[in-house]
């Protein structure tokens, strides 16, 4: 009797940087353009990143609207100067070395005229003062627990994104059938 070892799996494909490379452009990335994607909605539809309608503006600051005249009708976003929207980056930002994708405000446009952070501002002046309402546009803390399994966040996203990086894993790995080992035993 002979027995006989096959595989078609050949692991010296992944040499190098070939999964780090893989992971970048077939996870992260994806997640970053969503992650984009979700912040820009957020200040242009109304939403937060949740896909949530922002509370309706309270009074005094309807009339704070008029007096400013950008009238109290506006579409509850948060694009009312335009100054928020130019903060936040149009594409992402990525470091192949460190195997990083970052989706973060531009740093000098995003300040105020009192120098305040408006991400910061936006979020936690709001949380102050309850009434105004929380219009969370950008992921904080609080989101990364569930980030990547909460279907409101990133985990539509992330399920896609995983089973794309296994596939190409596979496309990489698999090849023609082999023998690795056979040995010929008598009975």
């Amino acid at each position: 009797m002979r027995i006989t070892v096959k595989s078609n799996v050949y692991f010296k494909r992944l040499k190098g940087r070939k999964v780090p490379k893989l992971i970048l452009e077939q996870l992260l990335k994806p997640l970053g353009r969503a992650a984009l994607k979700k912040v820009q909605d957020a200040t242009k539809n109304g939403v937060d990143i949740k896909g949530q309608p922002y509370p309706d503006y309270t009074e005094n600051y309807k009339v704070w609207l008029d007096k400013k005249g950008y009238g109290r009708d506006k579409p509850r976003n948060m694009q009312l100067k335009g100054n928020l929207k130019n903060s936040i980056p149009i594409k992402i930002f990525t470091n192949e070395q460190a195997n990083r994708v970052i989706v973060a405000p531009k740093r000098t446009l995003a300040r105020n005229s009192v120098g305040d952070f408006y991400p910061a501002h936006h979020l936690y002046e709001h949380a102050k003062n309850k009434e105004k309402g929380v219009r969370k546009w950008f992921f904080t803390n609080e989101e990364l627990p569930t980030l990547l399994t909460d279907s409101n966040l990133l985990g539509n996203v992330y399920k896609i994104s995983k089973k794309n990086l296994e596939r190409e894993l596979q496309k990489e790995l698999k090849g023609k059938m082999r023998i690795i080992a056979g040995k010929k035993i008598e009975l």
